[in-house]
């Protein structure tokens, strides 16, 4: 199939590729730096038109089709999300430090936490940013006569105010350890000067075209030009707080169809592919057209974890031998990660060796504590042996009394579902287990019940962050008294873990987070719930005059105030 489906892209990228008249060369890095002569402008391609800058506000800013991409060109906030996922200060001096007093919890549990601002930014028409922009933004994400969409955040603070115009007190209900990162869809900075006014109308007030076409922001770029449906034009702002951009514009295209991305930027249509559009595998191609160019494929993490998720409720377990951490273990030696890696993702993903991303801070501080990445069947097999498994003349695993191993490995309509399930089936069938593949409908994916009761095993994925929240706590599980609605769709219960999970919820000290994480760690890995098999990654494609794209997660845009051309 996997094989089938490159064909089709190789053969319509080609004929996409052809119908452009006059277009350079395939990778040839040859680029129009567009706008007026002598100006260097980026041509950037998002899968999705975006409905809003400011999501908090108006909701809408999700990864879905890189509408988030837009964000971080026009805007900015206290802190941004650095390659390693840690959160950095931007338009704050400094984040709140324990250590320095200003970040305090009280004996009730709740905490306050103060900003100090970065002197001398101004918004895109000039105007001072102070702590009251921030005040406003809050007061509209908490606002319910807007029915702004909100944050998680927005709604756990208590009270925000501005102790000056440089100085921003935040007063939480309760203990909170990521309170110290505010940057994209959290409490957003808006200005009251221009906003208030439209305020007066609440029903109308998210409809104001500030949100969109008439966007002032803190960031690099400044909104110039909105088309519907077709791009949105930006031009440096020279006032930005960083410093004066390299380019002198960007405008982003809207294409839907990510072969007509792929297309685009192989005919030299586009200079720069944002995710999410174009799949990791499709990338694949350009690489191939690419070679012995200066073309870029830049694989930028994306924070979700593959892996397969095994039913936990007895009563629904049709194989009980996947109840015994033991036999997991032993499964999980028997999957060629790298295997799935090279065919799933051509390669640019990365074999997951636990739940903590290779590119996390935490990760490289965990290091000694993760085994490496075994692929094992003899192991697999001495392993189920030594539990009363044997192999017969079939084949087929075994027990004692003859009960073949035998389960079905299931995968919803996702995007790249199929091709792991057979792999991993495949894997387990070379180990003797009988395997039933099943691929559900789409209708499923709405019946949460069917779903959270799904026999064997199932394909599945999820942002690492849930691993860490709610996927593994007993209080998440779905079951009938919250609708099936609970994030722990496998019913694995642990009272430990749920400790663990309760104290990381609330450890505030760096030392205390990664000593919670090392024993949440071990303990995970001792049940095996799950078995990690791979992290996927976004591809950015770029040609070669395109400098200093860099590979954060989830906001490809974070650093656009340093993009260039040659």
């Amino acid at each position: 199939m996997f094989r089938i489906r490159v064909m089709f892209l190789v053969a319509l990228v080609a004929l996409c590729a052809a119908c452009g008249s006059g277009a350079p060369s395939v990778g040839d890095g040859a680029t129009s730096q567009g706008g007026r002569a002598g100006q260097k402008t980026l041509r950037v391609t998002i899968q999705a038109q975006p409905s809003t800058f400011v999501g908090t506000a108006t909701g809408g800013v999700t990864p879905v089709g890189g509408r988030n991409q837009i964000t971080a060109l026009a805007h900015d906030w206290l802190t941004y999300t650095d390659i390693d996922g840690t959160a950095k200060a931007a338009l704050a001096e400094e984040q709140p430090s324990l250590d320095r007093g200003t970040w305090t919890v009280n004996a009730d549990g709740t905490m306050v936490t103060t900003w100090r601002l970065r002197s001398g930014v101004t918004w895109q028409d000039g105007a001072p940013f102070i702590a009251d922009d921030l005040v406003f933004g809050w007061e509209i994400a908490t606002n319910a006569n807007v029915l702004a969409a909100g944050s998680a955040q927005a709604r756990a603070a208590s009270a925000v105010e501005a102790v000056d115009s440089n100085t921003l007190r935040i007063t939480w209900r309760r203990v909170a350890p990521d309170a110290d990162d505010l940057g994209p869809g959290t409490i957003e900075p808006l200005p009251r000067r221009l906003l208030a006014d439209a305020l007066a109308s609440p029903t109308t007030f998210l409809a104001n075209p500030y949100f969109t076409g008439r966007f002032i922001g803190l960031g690099p770029f400044r909104v110039v030009r909105w088309v519907e449906g077709s791009f949105i034009e930006f031009a440096r702002y020279d006032g930005y707080w960083r410093g004066a951009p390299p380019l002198d514009g960007i405008t982003v295209r809207f294409i839907s169809d990510p072969n007509a991305q792929l297309a685009a930027v192989l005919a030299g249509d586009v200079d720069v592919v944002l995710p999410v559009g174009v799949d990791i595998q499709s990338a694949g191609i350009a690489r191939q057209r690419w070679q012995g160019t200066a073309n870029q494929i830049i694989a930028a993490p994306d924070d979700r974890l593959e892996y397969v998720a095994v039913q936990l409720r007895p009563g629904d377990q049709t194989q009980p031998s996947l109840l015994d951490p033991r036999v997991r273990r032993a499964l999980t030696l028997a999957i060629d990660r790298q295997q799935l890696v090279d065919v799933v993702t051509a390669g640019e993903g990365l074999v997951a060796d636990g739940l903590i991303p290779p590119w996390r801070a935490e990760r490289v501080a965990l290091a000694a504590s993760i085994p490496p990445v075994r692929y094992d069947p003899a192991a697999a097999a001495q392993d189920l042996a030594g539990l009363g498994w044997r192999r017969g003349v079939d084949g087929i695993m075994r027990s004692p009394s003859g009960e073949p191993l035998a389960f079905p490995v299931n995968t919803l309509p996702t995007a790249h579902s199929e091709e792991e399930r057979a792999l991993v089936a495949d894997n387990w069938t070379q180990l003797g287990v009988q395997i039933d593949q099943q691929l559900q409908s789409a209708a499923t994916i709405r019946d949460l019940e069917t779903v959270a009761r799904l026999p064997g095993t199932q394909v599945t994925a999820s942002l690492y962050q849930l691993l860490w929240t709610v996927r593994f706590h007993t209080r998440e599980i779905a079951r009938p008294e919250n609708r099936w609605a609970g994030n722990n769709l496998s019913g694995y219960s642990n009272p430990v873990v749920d400790t663990l999970l309760d104290r990381l919820a609330t450890a505030i000290a760096p030392q205390e987070h990664l000593a919670l994480l090392r024993d949440l760690t071990s303990a995970i890995q001792a049940d095996q719930p799950i078995m990690p098999l791979f992290w996927d990654m976004n591809p950015i494609l770029a040609l070669a005059p395109v400098r200093n794209l860099k590979p954060y997660p989830v906001l490809q845009t974070t650093n656009a105030y340093e993009w260039d051309l040659r």
